[in-house]
């Protein structure tokens, strides 16, 4: 645990001067760095949300965002209200996706940080569960290309998201390393509409995520399923393997749309998730941002995960009878991976033969913890006390 003051990640040389070349050009003509709302449906040539209309107005007066981060913010909010357009179309175009069988899908939920990605891409290795790939998800309508050099070029296109972010910010690629080809949340394919908690860690956006609690998400993941519908295709075997720590501030709404679904829920000592989703937010908000506050990413984490753990108590309380829950420890998933994966599996009646764990054995011996380096933080780099977050979330199953 580190405890000195938080530091911005240091930017390759390379990096640095992308961040010039952008000041530059913001200063030279800024219309194409605008976040205003009429500048984007411009842009995007469509009209936006409302939630990437929020998104944009907390970014542009709340992110402190460098002319990078604007630009970038600005091509990502006009990308989904395209996206979500396309959507729309595809789905008029074929009303029979939308009646595709998904059953029983497998959820995995938790804090930021609390071994969701390692869970998640471990059990991607047992034969018949289906993880979404980041390529997949970044691209659906592409997802089921057949033509081998287009389906490459795709994946390549994909590739490179990754890379770009990774040359601006290396930091990134150690607290949550990815590629195009490596299962992924499945709130990448969300936001479309604006919904999605998982935008919030883009950039410093506290007005967005007040507004994103006020919001009735069950359309929201009526969405995310018509997504997964058409990734899957025509091919309906296999169960869903899903993740993202954010449905577990939406978990009502995400069991009104798969009422049936097998949650996972990932459980970490609570000033270890509060201060690592800390520092999370703030090594990704400093590629935007050269003005990152860690006190104020600190107090937002601990708030906002508070309620987030009140509202997934409240929803598994409600919770239709089909759904089944299975809470894991973190401290027994880091302790022994396979043994914890055996006891998923069997709790949510999914077989696992000897070679499904010599795969995930496999998996673990190829993506060892801190293989890529180590993530070091510790809570008073973001203003936390430990005895006041314990205080802060007594009562509160999380």
């Amino acid at each position: 645990m580190n405890s000195g003051v938080w530091q911005p990640p240091p930017r390759p040389e390379g990096a640095r001067r992308q961040y010039a070349e952008a000041e530059a050009a913001m200063a030279a003509d800024p219309t194409p760095f605008s976040l205003d709302r009429d500048a984007l449906e411009h842009r995007a040539q469509t009209e936006l949300p409302e939630g990437l209309a929020r998104m944009a107005l907390a970014a542009a007066q709340e992110g402190r965002l460098n002319a990078l981060g604007r630009r970038t913010i600005g091509a990502m909010i006009t990308a989904l209200a395209k996206g979500g357009q396309r959507q729309r179309a595809h789905l008029d175009a074929q009303p029979e996706i939308a009646r595709r069988p998904m059953a029983r899908p497998i959820f995995i939920i938790g804090g930021w940080r609390t071994g969701t990605t390692l869970l998640h891409r471990m059990l991607a290795q047992v034969k018949g569960l289906r993880a979404p790939l980041y390529w997949q998800l970044s691209n659906p309508f592409g997802a089921n290309e057949a033509d081998p050099a287009r389906r490459a070029q795709l994946i390549a296109r994909a590739q490179a998201m990754h890379d770009f972010q990774y040359s601006l910010n290396p930091t990134k690629q150690i607290v949550h390393g990815s590629s195009a080809e490596a299962p992924e949340e499945c709130v990448v394919a969300m936001g479309k509409d604006g919904l999605n908690w998982g935008l919030t860690a883009t950039a410093w956006m506290p007005g967005y995520g007040a507004w994103l609690r006020q919001q009735d998400f069950t359309g929201a993941y009526g969405r995310h399923r018509e997504i997964l519908q058409i990734i899957q295709g025509t091919d309906d075997t296999g169960r869903w393997l899903l993740k993202a720590p954010a449905h577990t501030a939406e978990l009502a709404a995400l069991l009104r749309i798969y009422p049936d679904a097998q949650i996972i829920h990932l459980h970490r000592d609570i000033v270890e998730t509060v201060a690592s989703g800390a520092s999370l937010f703030a090594v990704f908000h400093s590629t935007y941002s050269d003005a990152v506050d860690p006190v104020a990413i600190g107090a937002y984490q601990r708030e906002t995960f508070a309620l987030w753990c009140e509202r997934a108590l409240a929803a598994r309380r409600a919770a239709p009878a089909a759904a089944n829950f299975v809470d894991i420890q973190y401290s027994d998933l880091m302790a022994d991976p396979l043994a914890t994966a055996r006891r998923i599996l069997a709790a949510v009646d999914h077989p696992c033969a000897e070679d499904d764990v010599q795969a995930m054995a496999a998996y673990l011996e190829q993506n060892r913890q801190h293989g890529l380096g180590r993530h070091e933080y510790g809570p008073a780099q973001f203003g936390l006390d430990p005895d006041q977050v314990r205080e802060h979330f007594a009562g509160i199953k999380q």
